[in-house]
């Protein structure tokens, strides 16, 4: 039983971790990786559409060879472009359609905020997962 409630425990600190994970750090490799080796291109905005009060951009680029691809931006609560405005892309040589609006590749509006409400969240539930783990390891419950 004890091994159970330990295994129980260890999973609901980890969990929120690999949210975290999942949710900031993979995509910051993706922008690393674009500041690396991507390649920017002349962008137009082709449309704006609102969901939920956030706008969310479709940009679309060219490669080199003429291959058209189409880019949508995450949703945010304020549009930097207009429908026709120019927009730079920057996209992976290896998969065109890896791309991020370039002002954006530090990190899209919003994006560190979301990252530190996680950050918040995973303190706020830590600390009493890790209380509860230790009165469980002491002995201090009797299940």
């Amino acid at each position: 039983m004890t091994v159970a409630i330990i295994l129980v425990a260890t999973l609901m600190l980890f969990i929120p971790v690999w949210i975290l994970i999942a949710l900031e750090l993979i995509p910051r490799r993706r922008r690393a990786r674009l500041k690396r080796v991507g390649i920017r291109a002349s962008g137009r905005c082709v449309s704006i559409s609102w969901i939920d009060n956030a706008a969310v951009a479709a940009i679309e680029y060219a490669t080199p060879d003429g291959r058209k691809f189409t880019h949508h931006t995450n949703p945010s609560y304020v549009s930097p472009f207009t429908k026709g405005g120019a927009a730079v892309i920057v996209y992976d040589p290896r998969n065109p359609r890896n791309a991020r609006v370039a002002d954006w590749l530090d990190g899209e509006p919003g994006s560190r905020f979301a990252t530190w409400v996680l950050v918040a969240l995973e303190g706020i539930f830590l600390i009493p997962q890790a209380w509860w783990i230790y009165i469980l390891l002491s002995g201090g419950f009797d299940l």
